[in-house]
């Protein structure tokens, strides 16, 4: 178990890293944070201003109540989404990623250019020949293999 939550709990972390950079770059108004990996969840510490979860993301405020910092409370595998779910006290966050059956949300992911070239004949699912089929073409393929094989015999 430890392996499958490892990545998001990973990507969490990066992500957060990478978002609050700019407020360390500013000591006097930024949000120092600190933040590990246990193996079942990702905890964040701040040694100032608050934490809010806030239209599906965690979010680290300065004093003054701007974001300095935040990251998406979900995270993907393939055509999967789960959640990731936030418990705040004080200024620590515990995140830990929803990674079951239970909590999947299966939204696939749209092709590139799907909207703008579609499919104006049906793809074959024949694997053998992986061509555009035209109606009747699987029943004339099938009628060529039943011949095939009735000569076969002998």
């Amino acid at each position: 178990m430890m392996r499958k939550l490892g990545a998001p709990t990973a990507l969490l972390i990066a992500a957060l890293s990478i978002t609050a950079s700019p407020a360390q770059a500013a000591p006097s108004e930024g949000v120092g944070f600190t933040a590990r990996a246990t193996e079942s969840s990702t905890i964040i510490t701040t040694d100032a201003g608050s934490m809010a979860v806030e239209d599906g993301a965690l979010k680290i405020k300065a004093a003054d109540g701007s974001v300095v910092a935040g990251a998406e409370l979900r995270f993907r595998v393939d055509d999967f989404e789960f959640p990731i779910a936030a418990n705040i006290a004080d200024h620590t966050a515990t995140l830990t990623p929803q990674f079951d059956l239970a909590h999947a949300t299966y939204k696939p992911v749209a092709l590139p250019y799907e909207d703008k070239a579609p499919l104006t004949a049906p793809v074959s699912a024949d694997p053998a020949t992986r061509s555009i089929a035209h109606p009747g073409a699987r029943q004339t393929r099938l009628r060529h293999v039943g011949t095939c094989a009735r000569r076969c015999r002998g």
